[in-house]
């Protein structure tokens, strides 16, 4: 895999405290926002991660090691269950039907 001098496809994911710090309001103020909103903080980085991954997998270059990796799960089998629970789907599944 070749990218471009500069370019990066690890997501950095920013935690609840650089968030909130952003929005200049405190970590329990965005949580309890989020939570009037239905939502958590870890439900809106889930999202993103699928976003990544399934962007991920259509490229058919990367293998799902190098995915692991840049979404930073700490093996392929903690990988495949969290894009599971979200899909139903094991990644390799997901990318031989797409």
């Amino acid at each position: 895999m070749v990218l471009p001098r500069g370019a990066s496809l690890k997501p950095e994911l920013p935690t609840v405290d650089k968030v909130s710090s952003h929005l200049n309001i405190s970590s329990r103020t965005l949580q309890r926002k989020l939570k009037e909103e239905g939502n958590t903080y870890k439900d809106l980085i889930d999202e993103l991660k699928l976003d990544f991954a399934i962007s991920y997998l259509n490229q058919p270059e990367l293998n799902i090691l190098e995915i692991t990796y840049l979404l930073n799960y700490a093996d392929a089998s903690a990988f495949n269950r969290s894009f599971k629970r979200w899909t139903g789907k094991t990644p390799s599944e997901h990318r031989l039907a797409h």
